[in-house]
């Protein structure tokens, strides 16, 4: 039986899978970046206004003009062609490009428009005055404030998020190359379980991990691209596997425990797959175990095998299908570990590191976390109230309220 760290280390050490695709900009949220993303265009590419008003020489109010000339407009998307002269003035709109000559908008509530024209019908009569003090240039976009063509925008490795997208469709990308998502299987198997909304006796069970787990993974980068349930039958289960796409992951859920259907390793063993570790120091999820093997196009496969238990496979696929992914997609699994403070107290912690379910909130400014007083690891119920992890090391001391405790938000 191995530690939590020893087993973050196997998995740390599984060769990323470096296939990489080309992918619609829309599509990218959260896909990782296959290599760093290089401005095509500068942003602004002009000086352009930040405001809406009146381009002018902030010199010329530095030498006392109150009054200028309004000589033509700007709009985002056009301009204004001649030069800015001496008390003249631009009526230009936010985005437009700042005519030559001005370095100074002057915004449109600090003036006053000495003719009764409409304000779109601009002619060389057209007078504004300053209304306020003006005390030095402002109000313009430098070109290049944002970034500059050639700047790297976005490192490979990151996990895209919408911003990024925004960043990406500025610097003029339709399209981004990523890495492939990690393709996961998930097979569960027990006389009892059956699809969720088909149990119709006290006897069956509806299977409540896979469509949560299917979520977490496409939350987490990665592609469910099956879902299967077997019966307690040796024979069904090698059956099944065997008939499995071509996948990265193979997750199956239960079976790896020590009862007579506990059958999981032995026949992925007989299919090829060899063992990296088989137990965990960690509660709830002790059973969980990891093998590598190959698939029919002898490419890496792995198994990752889940307790059978709900909230058990929902905290060790937390802990471990998360990095694995992470790992097989080429990137940093997020580090959110935080401390909150107790809000009562907790007993010593076993011999095996634990991760409790827990609530945190924000109060009065401090963060602070109530664990569920039922940690059995078959309820539901308790898993979808808790929004962490609190983790309790091997032995540790039992802690009074106001302690601060490590948490891993969910």
């Amino acid at each position: 039986m191995i530690s939590v760290d020893e087993a973050w280390a196997a998995i740390g050490a599984v060769a990323p899978l470096h296939q990489t695709e080309t992918i619609d900009l829309a599509d990218a949220v959260g896909r990782v970046l296959a290599a760093p993303l290089i401005a095509n265009r500068t942003q602004p590419p002009r000086n352009v206004s930040a405001m809406d008003g009146y381009a002018v020489r902030i010199v010329d109010i530095d030498n006392g003009v109150t009054s200028f000339s309004v000589i033509g407009e700007a709009q985002a998307g056009g301009g204004f062609r001649a030069a800015v002269g001496e008390a003249e003035a631009v009526r230009i709109f936010t985005g437009a490009i700042v005519p030559e000559g001005a370095d100074h908008i002057i915004i449109q509530e600090d003036v006053a428009r000495t003719t009764e024209r409409d304000e779109g019908d601009v002619g060389n009569n057209d007078m504004i005055s300053l209304a306020a003090a003006q005390s030095s240039a402002r109000h313009i976009r430098l070109a290049g404030q944002d970034f500059s063509k050639g700047d790297e925008l976005l490192p490979q490795g990151l996990l895209l998020s919408p911003a990024d997208l925004a960043l990406a469709a500025n610097g003029n990308h339709a399209a981004l190359t990523v890495f492939a998502q990690p393709r996961i299987a998930f097979i569960a198997s027990g006389d009892e379980i059956v699809p969720a909304g088909s149990a119709a006796t006290d006897r069956q069970i509806p299977d409540s991990i896979g469509a949560a787990l299917a979520a977490m993974v496409r939350h987490w980068g990665g592609l469910c691209i099956a879902q299967t349930i077997t019966p307690d039958d040796k024979d069904t289960f090698t059956a099944e596997i065997k008939a499995l796409p071509d996948c990265d992951i193979i997750v199956p859920i239960g079976g790896a425990s020590v009862g007579d259907y506990d059958y999981a390793k032995d026949v992925f063993y007989a299919l090829g797959f060899t063992p990296v570790f088989e137990k965990i120091a960690v509660k709830p999820g002790k059973p969980c175990w990891f093998a590598k093997g190959v698939n029919s196009k002898n490419m890496n496969s792995h198994v990752l095998g889940l307790p059978g238990n709900p909230s058990s496979a929902m905290v060790t696929a937390t802990l471990f299908l998360r990095p694995l992914i992470a790992q097989l997609a080429g990137f940093e699994t997020p580090q959110d570990w935080s401390e909150a403070i107790l809000t009562a107290p907790l007993n010593a912690n076993g011999s095996r590191e634990t991760y409790l379910r827990g609530k945190y909130a924000l109060t009065e400014g401090r963060v602070e976390v109530t664990i569920s007083a039922r940690q059995d690891s078959a309820l539901t119920s308790v898993f979808a109230d808790a929004n962490c992890l609190v983790k309790r090391p091997a032995n540790a001391p039992a802690q009074k309220a106001r302690d601060m405790v490590t948490i891993l938000p969910l």
